[in-house]
């Protein structure tokens, strides 16, 4: 499907934006590898899936939330390694994000010991960022534990054709 583009949506690039429901085509186009874990709890839902294919500021990326038993969420969001990145950006880091306390400390969960973070590293040409509840051990072996080429998609998709309307 393609619709114009309008300085609204992008002040930064002119002509159409191709969209595509076709993971297959996205995929090829993205320049990196995505890297997921091999499995998420049984009642696991996606939550949003979203990217942009090869921004000429920006590069492409893709960003993947679900959302986890206990109204918590887990994102992913990737893009090709900058061959600017430091030697640093190879090992995993971890910090808790300001806002992200203040949105914690007005939870009632039981789990508020685990403070929401973000980590990011490297995983061969991939930049990943992980945004979860944890401690550092457990986000750092989450992200140790991330394979290349699982599949995001839910077993139970809903196929759309070109105009949105169920097939």
């Amino acid at each position: 499907m393609t619709e114009p583009r309008t300085e609204a949506s992008s002040p930064l690039a002119s002509g159409p934006v191709d969209r595509t429901p076709d993971w297959s085509v996205v995929k090829a186009k993205l320049g990196f590898t995505i890297f997921l874990p091999e499995s998420l709890p049984a009642t696991t839902c996606l939550l949003s899936a979203s990217g942009q294919l090869r921004d000429p500021l920006f590069g492409s990326n893709f960003v993947l939330t679900y959302l986890l038993e206990g109204q918590d969420a887990i994102t992913f969001s990737q893009s090709q390694r900058s061959s600017s990145a430091s030697p640093l950006s190879l090992r995993v880091q971890c910090s808790i994000s300001s806002e992200l306390t203040l949105v914690q400390q007005a939870s009632s969960d039981s789990r508020t010991g685990q403070p929401v973070q973000i980590c990011t590293g490297v995983r061969n040409t991939t930049e990943i960022v992980l945004s979860a509840r944890g401690t550092d051990e457990a986000l750092q072996r989450q992200f140790s534990a991330l394979k290349p080429g699982v599949d995001w998609l839910p077993h139970a998709a809903i196929s759309l054709d070109r105009q949105g309307a169920h097939k």
